[in-house]
């Protein structure tokens, strides 16, 4: 958590000179550990982030939220949602392309909802589960029109780590869910960038 208050403090006031706000999505492809893994699929992914600096170095918040596809899909819903701040370091590539890279960390929030019926018998219940969140990031953005509107790539990877173990007793158990891996996705973004 000190991480996280620490790269907060580095964002900057919403009104400097250089200040935007992006909105986007793409796609989330987990790629380890086998514990998560195991249950999820490639899913969408939408993000909020506000941002700012000088012409090198700046800050930026972000949040976003992933409903990840799983084989059990059908009785078993997640969402994942994160909060973070970053690190931005940019610097152009040509008179309309800003390449962009950056260092994020914050928490990962991780909610399992169940409700599903076999042979009779009727299992419902949801957790959350906190986690710690980093992010390392990069991409290209490309001014178009006037130059306060830009539109962007980027390739992500996310990790998160959680550490509950859940109820041992009974490992299915819906309302105390076993939370207990290193995620690491990559993840294949598209955005719009305003100026404010």
């Amino acid at each position: 958590m000190r991480a996280l208050a620490i790269v907060l403090l580095l964002v900057p006031a919403i009104g400097h000179a250089d200040s935007y706000v992006e909105l986007g999505g793409g796609l989330n492809i987990p790629v380890s550990d086998d514990e998560y893994t195991r249950y999820v699929e490639p899913s969408p992914n939408l993000f909020v982030r506000i941002g700012g600096g000088g012409p090198r170095v700046g800050g930026m918040f972000s949040v976003d939220w992933t409903p990840l596809a799983s084989d059990d899909g059908q009785f078993v819903d997640f969402n994942r949602f994160r909060i973070l701040g970053h690190v931005v370091a940019r610097g152009k590539a040509g008179p309309k392309v800003e390449l962009a890279g950056r260092f994020g960390a914050g928490i990962d929030i991780m909610r399992l909802a169940v409700d599903a019926t076999i042979l009779g018998i009727r299992f419902e219940g949801s957790d959350t589960d906190l986690g710690f969140a980093l992010e390392v990031g990069g991409g290209a953005w490309f001014t178009v029109g006037a130059g306060s509107t830009q539109v962007g790539v980027e390739l992500v990877l996310p990790i998160a780590y959680h550490a509950t173990e859940g109820n041992p007793n009974n490992p299915t158990d819906p309302d105390n869910a076993r939370f207990e891996y290193t995620s690491v996705d990559l993840q294949i973004l598209g955005g719009v960038r305003l100026r404010l």
